[in-house]
């Protein structure tokens, strides 16, 4: 039995121990096996779930919040993650490749990987999270665009028996996260079971933007309620390991969106999507290492837009989405070391979309203005050699060739230098090229001209990424990360309003970004923990600049040792001000003022088996909005205001 709490250090031996478990750690999705952190060939960003308990956090989105450069948005239906300034409204995700243990979660439909409860997995079952900034195709293909999280879960033996977490919050919010592991034996069998369900009857909005002579305010009479059911089931035997993951999420919208009617209760969306896998790795036999995955996936997304009648009294319209999609996929590797100073890992990998069914309809007469079916298979071959040219120097060199359904064959090739002047610093310099696949809503979805229109003649985006950076330990117990970058991208796809109320997907031209992070952590044996980063960035379109893209970012977390059972945590997220959205066509784009937003949490572990907790969400409640995407009469939606939340862990 056991409950989250921050690592022990006095199983570390001294303090080049505590620099190889603390600093040096194995990082496994850089090079797609487990390598040093300071031998990667890109900086790494790492979140363990010891802060992430301490903090309170629970969802990949929180954790996500505490890294340079990330900042998480959302239109009060679904959440998004900027990267390095580029954070475009009505992004699902798809320019950053998201994965569980490896295993691919931007789906095949709408390429979408979003990080709070559109997640499948919460942070309580996630080991650390790796965030690799920059292009990824040369290993990983399309959606490696702008970088690459994976989210390492844990196994039975980290947390065995039966571990429950229940909470209740604000606006009627309430929680229950349940698992059981068992694992760690002779045998190394290992099983982990969790459950995870969520339900917030939602805040009521003020959205001026939406307003009348009776209710200047736009005082929405709807909440967003949201509901969750997460799933997560591991086994590993052997070699053999079986993964199986995946959400039922459903939402009341409350913003009219795609000009729907505001206030009016109806526009409701759900989504479902579960994910298998099954994988073999026998380790190294000699100076090979073979491993094999094959998985299955599937996703669903169900929606009802309520628009008013032709007339004052003619019944609403109600227009439904029935997107559905399955697929599956394999991917096989091998690493060889049999050449001196190098270590080569190759592969193939292939997705085959077997069935993705895109239904647009009118409710009541039942006419359909989209009914498509659609098969696709994509299919890449890599290769990567690491060589050691001296002790202090390495070289990784990696291209990939994927063959797309559309946009025909794209390379993505990147090369990496590592210098290591020492055992306690990295300085890496890398190039690389990367691309993103138009995914199917993009090119196909079409609403028989009532928000939508397609576009199938969409191109992949592409992009240019050069950086350079400098990781340091500065003494066993605390890392410094300073990073330079510059992303060119080229035929960027967007969401872009046509007069007369469309929009459509259009490859919309170029974009740049460019800045600086630096990042200081902090974890020693029974002191204080600390993080504090900061991001001086730069992102235009053109000549103008980005909207949602803050010049500066700036993060703090401090979490204190543990006295008596006690435990106190703080976090700090503050944002520079940003270019809103345009209302439409040719209107001018009103800024967004910047924020300041901190988190606290309390905890008290009167047992070993035992934790209660309180925590603020945007104690300060800072008033701030987020951008919304094109086509919305909104243009912005207000961000989360003060939450409260009550929570207790018991293992039995």
């Amino acid at each position: 039995m056991a409950l989250a709490a921050p690592v022990r250090a006095d199983d570390l031996a001294s303090g080049d121990a505590a620099l190889d478990t603390l600093l040096d750690v194995q990082v496994e999705s850089a090079s797609r096996y487990a390598q040093s952190r300071f031998d990667a060939p890109s900086s790494v960003y790492i979140i363990t779930r010891e802060e992430a308990a301490a903090l309170g956090h629970m969802t990949l989105g929180d954790m996500l919040q505490r890294l340079p450069g990330v900042q998480i948005a959302g239109d009060r239906d679904y959440s998004r993650i900027g990267v390095r300034g580029i954070d475009r409204p009505g992004d699902l995700g798809a320019r950053l490749l998201v994965t569980v243990d490896g295993l691919r979660i931007n789906d095949a439909i709408f390429d979408q990987a979003l990080p709070q409860y559109e997640f499948p997995v919460v942070a309580e079952w996630i080991k650390r999270v790796e965030y690799l900034p920059g292009t990824g195709s040369s290993i990983y293909g399309s959606n490696a665009l702008l970088g690459v999280v994976n989210a390492v879960t844990i196994d039975g033996a980290d947390e065995p028996g039966l571990n429950l977490r229940t909470s209740l919050g604000s606006f009627g919010s309430r929680r229950l996260v349940a698992n059981y592991g068992s694992g760690g034996g002779l045998d190394n069998d290992d099983v982990f079971i969790g459950l995870a369900a969520y339900r917030t009857d939602g805040e009521q909005l003020a959205l001026p933007e939406l307003g009348s002579a009776g209710n200047p305010l736009g005082l929405s009479p709807l909440r967003d309620t949201e509901s969750y059911v997460g799933l997560l089931l591991k086994a590993r035997h052997d070699a053999w390991r079986v993964l199986v993951t995946g959400t039922m999420r459903e939402q009341d919208i409350a913003t009219a969106p795609a000009g729907t009617v505001f206030g009016v209760p109806g526009t409701h969306y759900r989504d479902q999507s579960l994910y298998a896998e099954l994988a073999w790795d026998n380790g190294w036999a000699g100076d090979l290492r073979p491993s094999a995955r094959v998985h299955w996936g599937y996703s669903g997304f169900l929606a009802d837009y309520l628009y008013a009648g032709d007339t004052a009294d003619a019944e609403p319209i109600v227009n439904v989405d029935d997107i559905r999609g399955t697929w599956w996929g394999t991917d096989t590797r091998v690493q060889w070391r049999g050449w001196t100073n190098h270590m080569v890992v190759t592969g193939i990998e292939a997705r085959y979309i077997d069935n993705a069914h895109l239904v647009n309809e009118d409710r009541a007469s039942g006419e359909r203005f989209l009914d498509l079916r659609q098969s696709a298979t994509t299919v890449g071959v890599y290769a990567q050699d690491e060589w050691r040219v001296s002790e202090r120097v390495a070289l990784t060199s990696g291209l990939r060739v994927d063959r797309l359904p559309v946009g025909g064959t794209r390379t993505s090739p990147r090369l990496a230098l590592v210098l290591r002047p020492d055992g306690g610093q990295a300085v890496k310099f890398s190039i690389g090229q990367a691309f993103r696949s138009p995914n199917m809503i993009e090119r196909f979805y079409n609403d028989g001209g009532i928000f939508q229109i397609a576009n199938p003649s969409l191109r992949p985006e592409r992009i240019l990424s050069t950086q350079a950076a400098w990781e340091s330990a500065l003494g066993p117990s605390t890392l410094m990360t300073i990073a330079a970058y510059r992303h060119s991208l080229s035929d960027l796809i967007e969401l872009v309003g046509l007069p007369g109320g469309l929009t459509q997907h259009r490859n919309v031209g170029t974009a740049e970004s460019q800045g600086i992070e630096i990042e200081l952590a902090h974890r020693a044996e029974n002191d204080w923990q600390w993080r504090f980063s900061v991001s001086r960035q730069s992102a235009r379109g053109g000549d103008q600049p980005l909207s949602s893209s803050p010049q500066w970012l700036g993060k703090a977390e401090l979490i204190s040792p543990t006295v008596h059972g006690w435990q106190i945590a703080t976090e700090i997220d503050a944002l520079s001000r940003r270019l809103g959205e345009r209302a439409g066509p040719g209107m001018p784009a009103r800024d967004l003022a910047g924020s300041v937003r901190w988190n606290s949490q309390l905890s008290f572990q009167p047992s070993a088996t035992q934790r209660l907790a309180v925590r603020v969400v945007n104690a300060g409640n800072a008033d701030t909005d987020d951008p919304v995407s094109a086509g919305n009469v909104l243009t912005r939606v207000p961000r989360p205001a003060r939450t409260l939340w009550l929570d207790w862990r018991i293992a039995l």
